[in-house]
């Protein structure tokens, strides 16, 4: 599909994006790329479509300059810790 657009990992090398689905087991779709990002489950390829290319305002990509200062345990990106 042309109106997808680019995956935003800004390390994505592979820019593989493509619609799967229907699951055979929910009857969904999604949109993801080969590097494992992947949109939500949808119940139809448009709105799959449409939430893939939803960039909310205050999302900001993961840069090398805007990841948390240490390392470690410690580090949090967004609520997340790791």
């Amino acid at each position: 599909m042309s109106d997808l657009r680019p995956c935003p990992n800004l390390w994505c090398k592979r820019n593989d994006v493509t619609v799967h689905g229907p699951d055979m087991v929910s009857d969904t779709y999604c949109v993801g790329c080969e590097c494992g990002i992947g949109g939500p489950e949808c119940a139809t390829e448009s709105e799959a479509v449409a939430a893939w290319n939803h960039r909310p305002a205050e999302w900001a990509p993961i840069t090398p300059e805007n990841l948390p200062k240490g390392g470690g345990q410690d580090s949090v990106v967004g609520r997340e810790r790791f």
